[in-house]
This record gives structure tokens, C-alpha cells and sequence, in this order.
């Protein structure tokens, strides 16, 4: 990791350049900017070898690609009127090789054609009567005296969902009020199909634009931690309001800063004066904040409160859940109160115990009203990944042993992570990274395959499981700053049209190696979805099976 120095920017265009030494392992360039307004603008952004930086050099010819909706993400059904802006210094001509496709990078059209610099291209794709999905349009440009070279555009279509359809809690992710276009953001999530957020801490659960905006967009909260202190500002935070300390007493995790570690008292066995205090506290909280409708009083508590972070002890940490709940619930009877905000990952030996820890010691004293993990890495076992379907199914039984049959909800307000660009398997938080290029990789093929998988999996187990947040930023790895969506999020468009209301039906496991879900919708219709599980066939070295069904009988034979 290389940390640059911080600059102070102006009003002026200014060139800032930075230097390191590469061990060989793939870079991330991550830019942070702090202050509470403002725009910051990029431009001319190069990448080279040497410990000094040449002067900037632009393409010859440049392109932008336009079509009816200003951000390419065109309704289906509507004329897309696609037009290609050709950019450069005036005079400046060449060929332009322009090749379309799809997700699947098949070739749609192509055609090479002489531009020049100013010149505006018509491109005849309401000809091709495209279909919903995500399409690439990579342009060769070759320019007399330079090597040739490529630039890759993209447009969408979509078929918008309207945010009423029965599974749109489950289709999940992160947003912040304070997000660069805010609205046009969750407008295009809620076509896209999205219905559902969590909300943990700063910036996110204390901002009350948050509960305006969801309202508008009919976007469900799930999981809010009591000590993320959702009733106090940023401000109060910042300045350590006595609310605020009290949370840091609870919860490490609050610590956001490491000089304060030897100065933040750590509670580890709670006192008949700090359990009155939790109750007191969550009934304010939760009176200040009537909108939050599911509490938990941390997240992954098993890491960050003292007395299960040295040595699992579940019925002191009891003491300190019955008084958060009771208090939550006269605060607001109407309130989800959970064990926990969620386990950092959930299996056989990470996860399991935890939560049968919550449970055994409060046995009898309590009913949760929802069960919440983080199944991290749970997918369907392909390249050493864990299994959702076993994870999920480990849980139900698990529960089932204190009383908590299948009229308990289960969450999963974590648990997806990955980004589509190939450097976010590391174990920060660098998923968060984008692209360089609108190109499409490997890696976000598989991205967008993992994720319809993982919703396919949960839509088994609802409405019992109504919610799965894909840990997926809505500024990154769900869209970018230019609101051009990731190829994930047409695999959950297609499944709210097509599984809006699902039933499920059975497992189909026609061969080793393949996997698959039948569901009937909310029409009578049968729906299946089957799909290759061979490490070698996931890393693009071979090709799939290939599966033939016959529908001339009764049932459909798969050969």
C-alpha cells in the first residue's frame, strides 16, 4: 500500500502526479477527497513507467457515444436514436472500426467507416430490435502515424420494474443520501428492480434525507445498529456527544479513531447501572427514530464486543441484549429486534455457534423477531467458494433447535462483496473499485453470473428470506459516476420480471457439475433456472456442457 500526500485544491486546473515502486501485484489507484461541498473534476488521467511524468498526450481521435437517454440507459421499447460524436483536434481524420455486442459478446454489427474530427455519426441500432440487457460498443480507431487503437462505450435497455413487485426487498445494496445525483441513482435502482438497503452508522443512518428518499422510492431499511447512534448529526459524533461515548463503551467497532483506543473505556461486564442505562438508551433512540424498523445493537458483534471478542461469553453479552430489546420495544413496539446486526460470515466453522450462542442464552427470555447473518463467500462451492443453499439451510435447522421455526424471518444484510474488476478479491475494501474501460472482462461476466446464482438461491427460501444486500455500492460497483449500471444488475431485472412473485418448486441436479431451481410464478408458469458448477468452466478454460431438455411430454426430460 502507498500512501500519497494530501493536496489542496483550487479553482484552477492544476497537474498532480505521483510515483511508486510496483512489486509486481495489481494497482489500485484510490481518490479520497474530504470537505462537506464542492465538486472535484478529473481529467487527462496517465499511467506510465519511470519516476517522472512526460507530458500528456491525447488520442488523435476520441469518441463519445449518445443515445435518447442522456446516460444510455434507454426504456425498452423506445427508439434509441444512437449517434457517435467524433472529437479531436480540428482536421484530424481517420478510420473508425465500430463493432457492437452483447453480454455475451456476441457480434451484433459492425461496420468500419472514414471520420473526422467534429463529424457526427448516425449508427442504425433501432434497426436491430435489441432486446433488455447491457451492450458494448468497442471502436478501433487507426490514425495515419499512430499505432492503432481502442476505446470501448456503452448504452442500456431496460425493462423497468416500478418498485411494487412481492420480491423487491431481497434485491439489495448500499446508498448514501450525499451520493452525485442522489435521485436519477435510485430512480434507475428502482427500474432496474431494487427494493431494499441497510443502514449501519455515520453517513448513512443518520441523515434524515435517507428516510425521505426511501420513501419516495420504496426502498426498505433493514438492520440499523443502536450503537451506530442513528439519532445524533455527524456533528454530535465528531465532537463525541456522551450518547456516542456510551456506544464506543459497547462497541469497538464505533472507534474510528486509534489514539482514542487507550482513552475509551471498554465495557466487558455490564453492571445493574449499565444495563439500566443500555434500556434507558434504546427506548430514547428508539422514540427519536420511529422510521428505523429494524434494530440490532451492533453488527458482527462476535469481533467487536468486548466480552464475546475475548472469550465468547454469551450470557454476559445476554444481559446486555435483554435490555436493549426491552428498551427498543417500548420505544417502539412496533420495532424488528434481532440478536445481532449479522455474524461476519456464516458455515460450519464461522458463524454457527454465534448465533446458537444468542439463542441458547436467551432461551426462554425473549423471542427475536428475525434472525440476521453475513454469508460471506457462500455461492454454490464453485472455485473453493461455500455453498448459500447449505449455508442457508444450516441456519434454518439451527434455529429450529431454540424455537425459531419457519415464521422467523431470516436476513441477509451482508454477504455479497466482489466488484466486476478483476483487483477486488483482496481482503479490503478495494471491491469498491471500478473499471478502467466499458469493456467487458471475465471477471465481470462471472461477477453478473455469481449474483443471479446467489438471488436464485435465496428466492428458494422466500418470503421466509426477504432481503439479501449484495454489499454493493450504488456509486461503484452497482453503477458508475455516470450512472452506466454494472452487467450484474440486468441478472435481478430479468428475475423481477420473471420470478416476481415466485413459488418454489424443487432442486434440479441433472449431472455432476450443474445446478439448478424450478419455481412457478404468480401465473401458473413454470420457471427453471440450471446453470454449470466446474471450477474449469468458471475460470474460462473450457467450455460448459451442453444441456438439451424435450417439452413434448408431460414432464420435461433433460439429456
Amino acid at each position: 500500500t502507498n500512501s500519497f500526500k494530501k493536496n489542496k485544491l483550487t479553482t484552477k486546473w492544476k497537474r498532480y502526479s505521483y510515483s511508486f515502486k510496483s512489486d509486481g501485484t495489481p494497482v489500485a489507484l484510490i481518490l479520497n477527497a474530504s470537505g462537506s461541498s464542492g465538486k472535484i473534476w478529473l481529467d487527462g488521467i496517465q499511467y506510465e513507467r519511470g519516476s517522472k511524468p512526460t507530458e500528456f498526450v491525447c488520442a488523435p481521435l476520441e469518441g463519445r457515444l449518445y443515445t435518447t437517454d442522456p446516460d444510455g440507459n434507454n426504456e425498452y421499447g423506445s427508439k434509441l436514436n444512437a449517434e457517435f460524436a467524433v472529437t479531436g483536434k480540428k482536421g484530424t481524420a481517420g478510420n473508425a472500426d465500430f463493432t457492437l455486442m452483447n453480454f455475451y459478446k456476441n457480434t451484433l454489427w459492425e461496420k468500419k467507416l472514414n471520420v473526422k474530427a467534429g463529424e457526427r455519426v448516425k449508427l442504425p441500432f433501432d434497426e436491430l430490435k435489441l432486446g433488455p440487457g447491457t451492450y458494448i460498443l468497442r471502436v478501433k480507431y487507426e490514425v495515419k502515424g499512430t499505432v492503432p487503437y481502442y476505446d470501448f462505450y456503452r448504452f442500456c435497455i431496460i425493462k423497468s420494474l416500478n418498485g411494487t413487485h412481492a420480491t423487491k426487498d431481497l434485491y439489495a445494496c448500499l446508498f448514501d443520501a450525499k451520493d452525485f445525483r442522489t435521485e436519477e441513482r435510485l430512480d434507475l435502482m428502482q427500474r432496474l428492480g431494487f427494493g431494499g438497503s441497510t443502514s449501519y452508522g455515520p453517513g448513512k443512518a443518520c441523515d434524515p434525507m435517507v428516510y425521505e428518499l426511501r420513501k419516495k422510492y420504496n426502498i426498505t431499511g433493514y438492520t440499523h445498529t443502536l450503537t451506530g447512534a442513528p439519532h445524533l448529526t455527524a456533528k454530535e459524533k465528531s465532537e463525541r456527544h456522551p450518547d456516542y461515548i456510551f456506544c464506543m463503551n459497547i462497541n469497538s467497532r464505533v472507534w474510528r479513531r486509534p489514539a482514542e483506543r487507550k482513552k475509551i473505556e471498554e465495557l466487558e461486564y455490564y453492571s445493574p447501572e449499565v444495563l439500566a442505562k443500555m434500556e434507558k438508551f434504546a427506548e430514547k433512540v428508539a422514540k427519536a427514530c420511529p422510521y428505523v424498523r429494524a434494530w440490532s445493537i451492533a453488527t458482527e458483534e462476535e469481533g467487536t464486543i468486548p466480552c464475546l471478542r475475548k472469550r465468547n461469553d454469551f450470557k454476559e453479552f445476554a444481559k446486555l441484549q435483554l435490555a436493549f430489546y426491552r428498551g427498543i420495544k417500548r420505544g417502539n413496539p412496533k420495532a424488528i429486534v434481532m440478536p445481532t446486526g449479522g455474524t461476519s460470515g456464516y458455515g460450519k466453522t464461522r458463524g454457527k455457534d454465534d448465533i446458537e450462542g444468542y439463542l441458547e442464552a436467551t432461551k426462554g427470555k425473549i423471542k427475536w423477531d428475525a434472525i440476521p447473518i453475513h454469508p460471506y463467500g457462500s455461492i454454490d462451492g464453485t472455485l473453493g467458494a461455500g455453498d448459500l443453499d447449505e449455508s442457508i439451510q444450516m441456519l434454518s435447522d439451527s434455529i429450529a433447535k431454540f424455537g425459531y421455526g419457519k415464521d422467523t424471518p431470516i436476513y441477509l444484510n451482508e454477504g455479497g462483496g466482489g466488484s466486476p474488476a478483476v483487483w477486488g478479491d483482496g481482503p479490503a475494501y478495494h471491491y469498491s473499485g471500478g473499471q478502467p474501460s466499458y469493456d467487458q472482462g471475465l471477471h465481470e461476466f462471472l461477477h453478473a453470473a455469481k449474483f443471479a446464482r446467489q438471488y436464485i438461491i435465496c428466492l428458494k427460501y422466500w418470503p421466509r428470506m426477504p432481503h439479501f444486500n449484495s454489499w454493493q455500492n450504488v456509486d461503484r460497483t452497482v453503477m458508475d459516476m455516470n450512472l452506466t449500471p454494472t452487467s450484474s444488475m440486468f441478472g435481478i431485472n430479468t428475475l423481477g420480471h420473471l420470478l416476481a412473485k415466485p413459488e418454489f418448486i424443487d432442486d434440479i441436479r441433472p449431472a455432476a457439475g450443474m445446478r439448478g431451481y424450478a419455481f412457478k410464478d404468480d401465473k401458473g408458469r413454470g420457471v427453471a433456472a440450471v446453470w454449470c458448477t466446474i471450477d474449469d468452466v468458471e475460470n474460462g478454460f473450457i467450455r460448459g456442457p451442453v444441456m438439451r431438455i424435450k417439452f413434448d411430454g408431460k414432464l420435461p426430460e433433460m439429456f
